[in-house]
C-alpha cells in the first residue's frame, strides 16, 4: 500500500463525525477537514488478520482504477492515508443520496420515460468513459449510483469500486465470478469469459427497476441467482414504454453477450434522440469526413460491431412525382438507404429495424409499401 498511500497523518487533517455507510471489510465516515471546513466520505478500512491477500490487492486495484478516472460523473478521489492500523480513503460526499433512495421515496416507485431515458442516458455515458479506459465497474446497481444534489437526476455519479477491473482478452482478474445476485450477467455466473458487456446488462436491470419498481428477479438468494444465471426476462408485461424504449430494453437484455449492445452502440439508439438526449451518429466517407447525419432505422454498416442510424427522409419532389410509378417505392436520395430497403444482405440475422412512417413524406401507397418491406426484413 506504501506506493498509494504515502501519508500516515490522518488525523492531523481530519475528524470524523458520524458513519453514513458500511461493507464486507470497511466502514463509510462523514468527515471534516481542519482546515478548509468542506466535508468529505472517507472509506475506512481496518487492517485485520482475517482480511486475505486478495482482498488487500482488490484495494489497492480500486486505489489505482480511482485514481485514473477524471470524470463529473464519478466519484473522486483525493486523497489516501496509511497508519499502523487502518487505510482511509478520503473521497467527494455526494449529499442527495443513491437511486435505491431515490426510487423508494418515489410515490409510486415508477417514473416517466422521459426521466428514465435521462437517467440511463446518463449513466451510460459513465459506462462509455470507463469501457474507453479499459475498465469494467461489474457492480452497477442503485445502492453504488448517487446524486450529488437531491433530487437532481442531472447529478447522477457513479461510486463503490471495490469490484472494478481492467478488462483482459485472457479473462485473469481477481475475482472473476462477482458482483450482486440479481444484477449480474448470466455469462458471468457462468463462468464464461466476459468483455465490458456485462455492465450493459446490469443497466437493463436497472431500467427495469425504474419501469416497474421491482427488481426483475425475486424470491430468496439462491432462487436470484438461478433465475439470473439464465437471465431471461419477460418484457411484454411492461406497459409503461413506448416501442422503441422496449427495443432499446431488449437489445441491452439480450442473454447472448455477442448480441447486445455495447455501451457506444447504445449511446446513439433512436429511444435518446426521441428525447433528444442524444444526437444521430454520422456517417464518415474513407477520408473520415462526416458526409451525412444518420437517424431512425438501425443497419449493419460494414463493421461487423458498428450500428449506424440512417434517416429515411424523402424530398417533397419525390413525393409529389409518386403518381408516375404506382405501386413502386421512389428511389431515396440515400443510397445507404436504397440499399439497405433493396437487399436483405445488408441485415444481420434477427437484427429488428424501425421507421418513423409518418417523418416520411410519401403517399398512402407508398407507405404500404415500404411497410411491407420492413415487415420483410425484420423476419431475417
Amino acid at each position: 500500500m506504501r506506493r498509494f498511500a504515502i501519508q500516515s497523518d490522518f488525523d492531523f487533517f481530519y475528524v470524523l463525525q458520524k458513519q453514513i455507510g458500511s461493507g464486507s471489510f470497511s466502514q463509510v465516515f462523514l468527515a471534516r477537514n481542519k482546515y478548509d471546513g468542506n466535508e468529505y466520505a472517507v472509506k475506512y478500512i481496518m487492517k485485520k488478520e482475517e482480511i486475505i491477500e486478495i482482498d488487500k490487492q482488490q484495494l489497492v486495484k480500486e486505489i489505482s482504477i480511482l485514481r485514473q478516472l477524471q470524470h463529473q460523473s464519478i466519484i473522486k478521489l483525493h486523497e489516501t492515508f496509511e497508519t499502523n492500523d487502518a487505510v482511509y480513503l478520503v473521497m467527494e460526499y455526494l449529499k442527495g443520496g443513491d437511486l435505491l433512495q431515490f426510487i423508494e421515496e418515489k410515490q409510486d416507485r415508477i417514473f416517466t420515460e422521459e426521466q428514465i431515458a435521462i437517467i440511463i442516458y446518463k449513466l451510460l455515458k459513465v459506462i462509455h468513459y470507463l469501457h474507453q479506459k479499459g475498465i469494467m465497474h461489474r457492480d452497477l446497481k442503485p445502492e453504488n449510483i448517487l446524486f450529488k444534489e437531491k433530487g437532481m437526476m442531472e447529478t447522477l455519479c457513479l461510486g463503490d469500486f471495490g469490484l472494478a477491473d481492467f478488462y483482459t482478452k485472457d479473462g485473469n482478474y481477481l475475482f472473476t465470478r462477482c458482483g450482486t445476485p440479481g444484477y449480474v450477467a448470466p455469462e458471468l455466473l457462468q463462468d464464461q469469459q466476459y468483455d465490458y458487456k456485462v455492465d450493459m446488462y446490469s443497466i437493463g436491470i436497472i431500467m427495469i427497476i425504474l419501469l416497474t419498481g421491482k427488481e426483475p428477479f425475486q424470491g430468496d438468494y439462491h432462487q436470484k441467482v438461478q433465475q439470473n444465471y439464465f437471465g431471461i426476462i419477460e418484457l411484454s408485461n411492461i406497459k409503461n414504454i413506448t416501442d422503441i424504449g422496449k427495443d432499446f430494453l431488449r437489445r441491452i437484455l439480450q442473454v447472448n453477450p455477442q448480441k447486445r449492445l455495447n455501451a457506444n452502440q447504445a449511446l446513439y439508439h433512436y429511444w435518446f434522440q426521441m428525447f433528444k438526449l442524444a444526437k444521430p451518429m454520422l456517417l464518415q466517407n474513407n477520408k473520415g469526413k462526416s458526409i451525412k447525419r444518420l437517424s431512425q432505422v438501425e443497419i449493419k454498416n460494414f463493421s461487423l460491431n458498428t450500428l449506424a442510424l440512417i434517416s429515411p427522409r424523402l424530398s417533397r419532389q419525390q413525393s409529389k412525382d409518386k403518381d408516375k410509378d404506382k405501386g413502386s417505392l421512389p428511389q431515396s436520395p440515400n443510397p445507404c438507404l436504397q440499399n439497405c430497403l433493396t437487399s436483405r444482405q445488408q441485415y444481420s440475422p434477427r437484427m429488428s429495424t424501425h421507421f418513423t412512417l409518418n417523418s416520411l413524406v410519401l403517399g398512402n401507397k407508398e407507405k404500404q409499401c415500404l411497410r411491407s418491406r420492413i415487415q420483410n426484413l425484420m423476419k431475417y
